[in-house]
């Protein structure tokens, strides 16, 4: 997830193998499956997050906490990037959901910046829920 904050981009480190500081085998997710046959995309990223357990590491590099839904494990959420930073791409339905339901792009980028994160219903979405809002990414 790291990678995911830093950028803005959908590239995502989603494993590192080695000894130390000598990387032999790093697999990165990236939306449009630039990086070979190890890359699994928008899917290897859900995947990463379905089965990820946050440690110290998650914690050391500040990125934001994950919960499964269905648990009840409460980690402190933080992340270093700006509410504002978040991107939402504007279409023609979100202009018309946010005018039905009265909700501001900041309310929005808020519930995806501090919000839990759980699978969405529709496989490679990813739905986020903070102070009763819920969006869904994809």
């Amino acid at each position: 997830e790291s990678s995911l904050q830093r950028t803005g981009k959908a590239v995502m480190v989603c494993d590192i193998q080695g000894v130390e500081y000598r990387y032999t085998d790093i697999s990165i997710c990236s939306d449009d499956r630039r990086f070979g046959k190890t890359d699994l995309g928008e899917t290897g990223m859900v995947e990463f997050f379905r089965t990820h357990k946050c440690n110290d590491v998650c914690r050391l590099l500040s990125l934001t906490p994950i919960r499964h839904s269905g648990t009840d494990t409460s980690e402190e959420a933080s992340c270093n990037s700006a509410t504002s930073a978040i991107q939402l791409i504007r279409t023609k339905h979100l202009a018309k959901r946010k005018r039905e339901r009265a909700i501001e792009t900041r309310e929005m980028q808020a519930v995806v910046k501090h919000g839990r994160k759980e699978l969405g219903s529709t496989p490679g979405h990813i739905k986020h829920v903070y102070n009763g809002l819920a969006v869904v990414t994809d």
